[in-house]
């Protein structure tokens, strides 16, 4: 499954990129967030450094934002 834009971008489909990659970030949801992002991504969050494949992606943000939402709450 392609996700249009691929690259290379021009300057309205590297826009269209990023508004796609935040939509998804601030839906929280964490399945539609690991589409936004390639196989070999890496993410850091303090001590945890999760990487893609999108299960463990998808579990460290679903922990990640549930603890934002008690601290929060």
């Amino acid at each position: 499954m392609s996700r249009p834009p691929l690259p290379p971008f021009t300057r309205e489909t590297a826009a269209q990129k990023a508004r796609m990659a935040e939509d998804a970030w601030n839906s929280r949801d964490p399945e539609r967030v690991t589409l936004a992002y390639t196989e070999d991504s890496r993410w850091r969050n303090r001590s945890e450094i999760p990487r893609r494949p999108p299960p463990r992606l998808s579990r460290f943000l679903t922990r990640k934002w549930q603890k934002e939402t008690r601290s929060t709450g």
